[in-house]
């Protein structure tokens, strides 16, 4: 039997909750390919879905404990494992390793794809602190300079990049589950009342995302409850907005959770919430993961105004946008979903036939291998 081509994933990332880097590997070893993750130590325990994934811990500790230092740790790390590896494809996860990457890949001859899950220098973390900004778009601009082939997640995020790098050849390819299967009936003990309308959050817990608002709405509909799956800086200050409004039997927030085990929140729930303010272009002009698994759970999503949610909303109409702020506006959201719910749940049981990872995997097959010899010579059949 031919071995397998190696195929080189690097990331810094917390490998427990990264869905998409497990998505990317099972599909590579779908398509004949040996995928090998390069990257930091994860703060939390790898699920049974793991098990199957060559993984090399580049540093044995975690981005999470001081991104700079293991970041540095991690380059100079990846530096000889660059120079004297036999992979002829690199498909670099986000941009920690983008300019490093690019460079040697570059002057190796090996095919280098960048695989960009949000817009990274329009992230909260950059945007914020100038110094960090001016370093990380060296890096950034750098790295894209020197890859031919770019994954992003969304049609305006392709728009945004393609205009400042024509050079590049892109491929969309969302955050999406993996083909669509029958939810499961809820099987975590103490779940809500079934008469209940359920609110689902799922995510990084950030100010961008409006919990003020909705908890208030919260206060006024006793009926209402809500599930928050997740952990982020904004988790006090949630936890403090929810004593305020006296709703702590509405709320239950079981932190982070392996991607395993979130279907079976999801299938507790009504109704998807993505109330996000458009106040950068990576939440403005990106599709996040947690739409795509509310609809593949049959949740229709109450959404913020952005210019990529509207784009969305074009292509199947999945949710409503309201305004994250307007508490009225929120209630009215929820109404229009409750009232007219066979519609949405339909237009997202369609949309889950779409949007799901077995169709871009056919794509990303066709991506690799476009214009590259020698990728198609060291490919070998899927077993």
């Amino acid at each position: 039997m031919n071995k397998k081509p190696e195929v080189l994933l690097p990331v810094l990332t917390n490998l427990a909750t990264d869905y998409r880097v497990y998505k990317m590997s099972k599909s590579l070893s779908n398509l004949g390919y040996q995928p090998i993750v390069l990257c930091d130590k994860p703060k939390n325990k790898l699920g049974e879905d793991w098990q199957d994934i060559q993984i090399k811990f580049v540093v044995n500790e975690s981005h999470m404990d001081g991104f700079f230092k293991i970041w540095v740790k991690f380059i100079i790390k990846l530096f000889p494992i660059f120079l004297r590896t036999k992979s002829k494809l690199w498909i670099v996860e986000d941009c920690p390793a983008l300019m490093l990457a690019a460079l040697i890949g570059r002057l190796r001859g090996v095919q280098v794809i960048y695989d960009s899950h949000e817009i990274f220098l329009e992230t909260p973390e950059v945007k914020r602190s100038p110094l960090k900004r001016i370093f990380w778009k060296f890096w950034h601009d750098g790295g894209l300079k020197w890859v031919k082939k770019m994954i992003v997640v969304s049609p305006d995020s392709k728009e945004f990049f393609e205009n400042q790098f024509k050079h590049i050849h892109f491929l969309i390819m969302p955050n999406v589950p993996f083909s669509p299967n029958p939810v499961s009936e809820p099987r975590i003990p103490g779940s809500f009342d079934k008469h209940a309308v359920v609110l689902i959050f799922q995510g990084y817990l950030r100010a961008e995302n409006n919990f003020k608002s909705l908890i208030m709405v919260l206060q006024k509909h006793k009926g209402y409850q809500l599930l928050i799956v997740g952990d982020g800086h904004e988790k006090g200050n949630i936890q403090n907005y929810i004593n305020e409004a006296g709703v702590q039997n509405q709320v239950k927030m079981p932190g982070i959770l392996p991607f395993g085990d979130l279907k079976a929140w999801t299938g507790q729930a009504n109704i998807g919430i993505h109330l996000v303010r458009p106040w950068s272009l990576n939440i403005d002009r990106t599709w996040h993961n947690k739409i795509f698994d509310y609809i593949h759970a049959g949740l229709p999503v109450l959404m913020g105004d952005t210019v990529a949610l509207r784009t969305l909303l074009t292509k199947h109409r999945v949710g409503i946008i309201v305004n994250p702020d307007d508490e009225k506006d929120i209630e009215r959201g929820i109404n229009e979903l409750i009232e007219n719910y066979s519609f949405y749940q339909e237009n997202c049981r369609r949309a889950a036939l779409e949007w799901n990872w077995d169709f871009f995997e056919i794509l990303l097959g066709e991506f690799i291998r476009e214009g590259d010899a020698s990728i198609n010579e060291m490919r070998v059949s899927p077993e």
